[in-house]
């Protein structure tokens, strides 16, 4: 009995001079990264950091730089991939398609330069990098998943009232003083009182004891998951400007959090796992107890009856396809 025949890989071949368009093979967009990118694209980022950044670029003639929106994007993908070098940022922005994809590059342009993210970081200032920060923490407090919960030391008058005005809600604990003289002060004297009655209330009490969990936490998911255990910048600004960014980002994992379930992309390999329990936990409340033998069939089979008919379908569409073209 014969087999196939024997293939042998091409070691040098030449390349196709023009290729149509329509031929390219397209990946599909990464889940993750295509709902964040219509997040941003939604509540009009690329506009706004083009508005801000407007002032650091030449308005006429002038060597063509790196667009404010691929640049804090660049930065975005520092954390969500755990990236802690601007090297390595361009390296992973250059080798995978979902992310050009995300950051707008055709394939027939060329992601940024490593080089360049740093010329970018120097000509924009920090003050532009925290509007970003705010701009990120206003949609976070829009859908309703923003509250402010901190530690006697950063207790302040005026930090409470500026917290107010931006229509946060603050559960800040409240160091021991003195009675307090407003003198006509009624904004500070108002906020100071809504704080006080909140950190006193049930709810407060409950989530300053769970203080652990709301900021201890957070600080590992930025820090380790993120990646910036360790900086390769000098100076306080270009630091400060690279951690607004990273924790912009965190922020924005709390929305993909609501609206996707998982906070970063590496999140989603564990939800194939979480599929086959819960289809487990399933069949156990409809069947009884399974052992975990029985209840692998299960779902062996169940897999196998769903890859079949996708097959089925893709098939029928292929011949949909052959019979309208004549072929």
């Amino acid at each position: 009995m014969r087999g196939m025949a024997l293939g042998k890989r091409k070691c040098e071949r030449q390349e196709t001079l023009w290729i149509p368009t329509g031929q390219v093979a397209k990946p599909p967009s990464h889940p993750f990264y295509k709902r964040l990118d219509g997040i941003l694209a939604g509540h009009g980022f690329d506009d706004f950091v083009e508005k801000i950044c407007a002032k650091f670029y030449a308005p006429r003639m002038g060597r063509p730089g790196l667009a404010p929106g691929l640049y804090f994007r660049l930065l975005l993908i520092g954390y969500f991939e755990g990236l802690d070098s601007e090297r390595g940022i361009a390296w992973r922005a250059a080798d995978s398609l979902g992310l050009r994809d995300f950051l707008g590059l055709t394939l027939s342009e060329a992601p940024p330069d490593h080089s360049t993210l740093p010329r970018t970081r120097r000509l924009i200032d920090v003050e532009t990098h925290q509007e970003v920060f705010s701009w990120v923490l206003q949609r976070v407090a829009e859908a309703g998943l923003l509250k402010l919960l901190a530690d006697k030391g950063y207790y302040s008058t005026e930090r409470i009232v500026d917290l107010e005005r931006q229509g946060l809600r603050t559960y800040i604990s409240e160091p021991r003083q003195g009675r307090r003289r407003w003198r006509g002060d009624q904004a500070a004297r108002d906020a100071v009182y809504s704080n006080r009655r909140r950190i006193r209330g049930r709810r407060g009490k409950a989530l300053l004891r769970r203080r652990g969990e709301r900021l201890e936490r957070p600080f590992a998911h930025l820090y380790e998951t993120g990646g910036l255990r360790r900086t390769h910048l000098r100076g306080r600004n270009n630091t400060l400007k690279r951690v607004l960014i990273h924790v912009s980002a965190l922020n924005l994992g709390f929305l993909m959090r609501a609206a996707l379930g998982v906070g970063t992309p590496r999140s989603l390999q564990g939800r194939a796992w979480n599929t086959v329990s819960a289809q487990i936990r399933s069949l156990e409340g409809a069947f009884g107890t399974l052992s975990i033998t029985q209840a692998f069939l299960l779902i062996f089979s169940w897999l196998t009856f769903e890859l079949t008919r996708w097959l089925a379908g893709l098939s029928m569409e292929h011949q949909k396809l052959t019979f309208t073209t004549g072929c």
